[in-house]
């Protein structure tokens, strides 16, 4: 890399710059997306030339100006979780940095939220200021907000950093009854194309960016630093209600609590209504995801199943369910409790509590908040590891010194959600996502799944995660708040296969061609209604072809709008990933100006500076739109 020189004189002799040659280069550039597929691709796809890890904003400033002197294009890593490696680059893109944020981890919690007791449940203060970097992990977020009795709607992967994730969506088991965690983001620090220049995107200033990195393709627009978002009082909301309980696998009790979720799902108390959410899982038995395996048996396998009630609508969920809701077998009198818990409860056999804390139950209180709720009980679900990570949430929720022990969970976490022993088994995994816009799973689907489950349960040296998620609610209602694209999805199914690649060639073709004909059976299935999240970009992601684009932007419009932000802000593309938002082309004597960008007439009539009034108005989260 020429004129390496040059920049360590202008960066904070605590900053790192490694090169290809260094020693520390090949430990640095692994991130999730190093696991996916083969060691051959992962050397290939996971291959900055060069990875920078600033200290601090200035630094930043300094890589971006250095980058536009010498002609290289600029990718950001926050997490590194995202699952095709766009926080990355390709060892074909040869003048490509990777800014590795990893110092860039901190949280600030308003000196309010200090005062948050059970005093406060009347009080009309819903919303706490949290400033975060954005190379907070998820897990340091949920762990330090519920200290203070504050929560915020998104994912459940412990190891994702919030940097990507809320450029993405902060899709979670919250967003029904909440909306998104993006839409609840008042401010913005990123460092721009534009020489480096850090500003603060908030819906006033810089009100277009602001909008167009919340939902747009994460990278995109600039170098994320900081977020400052609204926190939700979690002592507000008194009626939280989850369950969670886990069966070994079978045929027979798959085909049970998956067509009860369904029953669940598809009624119309639940569609209408924020405040259920139903979510199953199938997951390994993570305590010892290779003991089968290497003695040649099938791997054990569990479902899960969780049911949350948040009461953000109804309230409590003893009440009766109003008889618009009842279907022709119902009666009245019959509560929500009654429909969605006891319906589960009634599934046998159930995997012993005292083997894997399968059944959980919680009622909100002062010290089972949703807070509470959300940490112990989506985390074991994502990971799988039932007991051992329930406790490990126990320990990261009460002990002061969790906090000293982060690394080691972080690691541990990662190693656990990637299905895989990322220091030992040289394992590999495949996935495949689909989001639909229409609730149209039914007893097909679920046939399906048994048959790919016991085609995959054939090779002994093959695991397998599912995960069925419903959406709705506040996540359509907020529409219009950002930029992201898919509001209107109601179902998703996360497919994921695992292998250790060291097992050699046959094995991997056995992974290959399951992908590959679930793949083809999924499709077959949903077809044109399927979507793709950017959270989950999987298969092609050229964005310039329309077939693909089209699969994770569907209306031309918005497109067109993140292109003329890109435009203003980046026509150069220094920001650049296989799938960030291409810039307009520009003539030499075109300025960069919405005033030059092709555009519909009405756009500015549709797409304006946005107010968002989570922080104005707790009661009435939505926006505002004025024209531009």
């Amino acid at each position: 890399m020429k004129n390496v020189s040059e920049l360590r004189k202008k960066l904070n002799k605590r900053s790192q710059i490694i090169l290809k040659t260094d020693k520390e280069y090949e430990e640095t550039r692994k991130q999730f997306a190093f696991y996916e597929n083969s060691s051959v691709e992962a050397d290939k796809n996971i291959a900055p030339l060069v990875i920078i890890i600033p200290f601090e904003e200035s630094d930043v400033t300094q890589i971006i100006k250095f980058s536009i002197k010498n002609n290289y294009l600029l990718v950001v890593r926050s997490g590194g979780h995202q699952y095709s490696g766009l926080s990355s680059s390709s060892s074909s893109q040869t003048k490509t940095i990777q800014i590795d944020l990893k110092n860039f981890s901190y949280l600030k919690v308003e000196d309010d939220a200090l005062k948050i007791s059970e005093d406060t449940k009347t009080s009309s203060k819903q919303n706490y200021k949290v400033i975060m970097g954005a190379s907070t992990r998820l897990n340091k977020l949920y762990q330090i907000l519920h200290r203070y009795n504050l929560f915020v709607p998104a994912g459940i992967c412990v190891d994702v950093g919030v940097g990507g994730h809320f450029q993405s969506s902060a899709l979670g088991f919250l967003s029904k009854s909440f909306g998104l965690g993006i839409d609840f983001v008042t401010r913005i620090k990123i460092a721009l194309p534009e020489n480096g220049k850090i500003v603060d995107a908030t819906p006033i200033s810089h009100s277009d960016l602001f909008w167009a990195v919340l939902g747009g393709s994460p990278g995109s627009f600039g170098c994320v630093l900081e977020y400052e978002i609204n926190a939700f009082n979690a002592l507000k909301y008194e009626d939280v209600y989850a369950i969670r309980y886990t069966w070994t696998y079978s045929d027979e009790t798959f085909r049970e609590v998956m067509n009860n979720v369904l029953k669940v799902a598809k009624h119309k108390s639940y569609t209408d209504l924020d405040d259920p959410l139903v979510y199953l899982a199938i997951t390994p038995d993570f305590q010892n995801p290779y003991l089968a395996s290497n003695e040649g048996n099938p791997q054990v396998h569990f479902i899960t199943a969780m049911m949350l009630w948040t009461g953000t609508e109804t309230g409590s969920i003893y009440k009766n369910i109003p008889k618009k809701y009842l279907d022709e077998k119902q009666e009245e009198g019959l509560t929500f409790h009654d429909f969605y818990i006891k319906s589960f409860q009634n599934i046998h056999p159930r995997v012993e509590p005292d083997k894997f804390s399968s059944e959980l139950e919680y009622k909100s209180n002062k010290d089972h908040t949703i807070s509470y709720v959300m940490n112990v009980m989506t985390a074991p679900v994502a990971t799988g590891n039932l007991k051992v990570y329930s406790d490990d949430i126990y320990r990261m929720l009460h002990l002061q010194k969790a906090v000293e022990d982060e690394e080691k969970r972080k690691s541990e976490a990662l190693a656990s959600e990637c299905n895989i022993d990322i220091h030992t088994e040289n394992a590999r995994y495949s996935n495949i996502a689909k989001f639909t816009s229409e609730f149209n799973i039914d007893e097909t689907f679920t046939e399906m799944c048994i048959e790919r489950m016991n085609t995959m349960l054939e090779n002994p040296h093959l695991w397998f995660t599912f995960q069925f998620n419903t959406f709705g609610g506040k996540l359509a209602a907020n529409t219009g708040m950002n930029s992201f694209p898919l509001r209107n999805i109601k179902t998703g199914i996360d497919l994921w296969l695992s292998w250790r690649e060291s097992l050699g060639e046959k094995i991997v073709n056995d992974a290959k061609k399951w992908i590959d004909k679930t793949d083809e059976l999924l499709e077959s299935e949903f077809g044109s209604k399927s979507v793709n999240l950017i959270l989950a970009t999987y298969g092609d992601l050229d964005i310039n072809n329309p077939k693909v684009r089209k699969r994770y932007y569907p209306d031309d419009f918005l497109f067109n709008r993140l292109r003329q932000v890109k435009t203003k802000y980046d026509p150069h593309n220094l920001f650049k990933t296989k799938f960030s938002i291409p810039p307009f082309p520009l003539n030499e004597k075109e300025q960069t100006t919405f005033s030059t960008i092709p555009t519909d007439k009405n756009l500015d009539n549709i797409v304006g500076k946005l107010i968002e009034n989570a922080s104005l108005n707790p009661d009435k989260p939505y926006l505002t739109w004025i024209k531009n």
